[in-house]
């Protein structure tokens, strides 16, 4: 039987045995994370850390592959190690630049 173990540092989504839990059973959790990173984004430690879980596993099975896909995700994990996605870096634009639309749109295509 797989269940969700919690560390202290916040979320880690393993059976009881080290090993994924099904969708379903992972489920709940997965529903918890979505609704604080809509209000939270990349601030909180839960999301980073599952953020962190699946791009891992994403890298792990691109690189298997051996095309070198795995490159594709280092903004990725960049944004982690920010702790910001776009929008929060959006965000913290408009604020510190007087709600510039303007400015922030030239200012993000340059970044993204």
């Amino acid at each position: 039987l797989c269940s969700l173990a919690r560390k202290p540092s916040g979320a880690k989504i393993t059976g009881v045995d080290g090993a994924l839990p099904t969708l379903q059973q992972a489920w709940p959790e997965l529903t918890r994370l979505h609704h604080i990173a809509g209000s939270s984004g990349l601030e909180d430690d839960d999301v980073t850390e599952m953020c962190r879980g699946v791009l891992k596993l994403a890298q792990e099975g691109l690189a298997k592959r051996g095309l070198g896909e795995e490159k594709y995700l280092e903004p990725l994990f960049d944004r982690i190690e920010q702790g910001k996605n776009p929008a929060q870096v959006s965000r913290d634009f408009l604020k510190a630049n007087n709600n510039d639309i303007d400015a922030c749109i030239n200012f993000l295509a340059q970044r993204f």
